[in-house]
């Protein structure tokens, strides 16, 4: 996705990663962090940084304004996540039902340029019995799980 984002830093082994978004409400400091669930799966979260601590809150609704760019940024956070750990997959999982609206308008959206570089597979809603399947624009997801192609 080559779309406007923010510039962002991260900590020495790439786990966690910074950015100001600037919008209507000022600047609001967020956070991208990677956390192992094991040696192959990591979880994607982001949010807004508590003030004067490393911790986050990843179901506040900041409403600066910026939505696209700050989702572009953690798109090209994914993305050099991915060009350094390639062999793993990142988990994305919504903290609440309008996440998970958000995150399936944007996978559906982007459906075309995600799946260039990365395999998406994910749990759809309403299957209880399918755990994982490849990802589909037509039906909505739970959750979702990118890897990096091998080019």
């Amino acid at each position: 996705m080559k779309l406007p984002h923010y510039h962002f830093s991260s900590n020495s082994d790439c786990t966690e990663f910074y950015f100001e978004s600037i919008g209507n409400q000022g600047k609001i400091e967020k956070v991208v962090r990677f956390e192992f669930f094991n040696k192959v799966l990591v979880n994607l979260a982001f949010g807004d940084k508590f003030d004067g601590s490393e911790d986050f809150d990843d179901a506040v609704v900041s409403n600066n304004g910026d939505l696209k760019k700050v989702l572009a940024t953690v798109a090209q956070i994914a993305f050099v996540f991915s060009d350094k750990n390639p062999n793993l997959s990142i988990a994305i999982i919504p903290v609440d039902e309008k996440r998970r609206n958000l995150y399936n308008y944007v996978f559906k959206k982007h459906h075309q340029s995600i799946s260039e570089i990365f395999e998406i597979v994910g749990k759809p809603r309403g299957f209880p019995k399918i755990k994982k399947m490849p990802y589909q624009p037509d039906i909505e997801f739970e959750l979702f799980q990118i890897r990096r192609k091998i080019q």
